[in-house]
């Protein structure tokens, strides 16, 4: 079971939305619709002891509601202070139709 899953099963359940096990990231509303995605790949470099720049390349796999069929990819880009666990990201990529 994904961790993201894993965590948030009671969240998702109540909301009635059940997941695969692969899915890695759940986006969802109240409205029933949701987005699953699947982490592909992603790096890490440490440029400094309060700071560590990521990349994740996530794989759209679905979904319900309107994104029931979604395919696509997006891209977070960010960064995180180890010391403070402050974290910023940034998301950019495309829902198929």
């Amino acid at each position: 079971m994904a961790y993201l899953i894993l965590f948030y099963k009671d969240r998702l359940d109540s909301a009635g939305i059940t997941v695969p096990d692969n899915v890695t990231n759940v986006y969802y509303d109240n409205h029933h619709n949701s987005i699953w995605a699947v982490s592909i790949t992603g790096t890490n470099k440490p440029v400094s002891p309060t700071r560590v720049e990521f990349t994740i390349l996530h794989k759209i796999v679905g979904g319900t509601g309107r994104f029931e069929e979604a395919t696509g990819a997006y891209t977070i880009n960010g960064y995180f202070n180890p010391q403070t666990q402050q974290t910023f990201f940034s998301i950019n990529g495309r829902i198929d139709d």
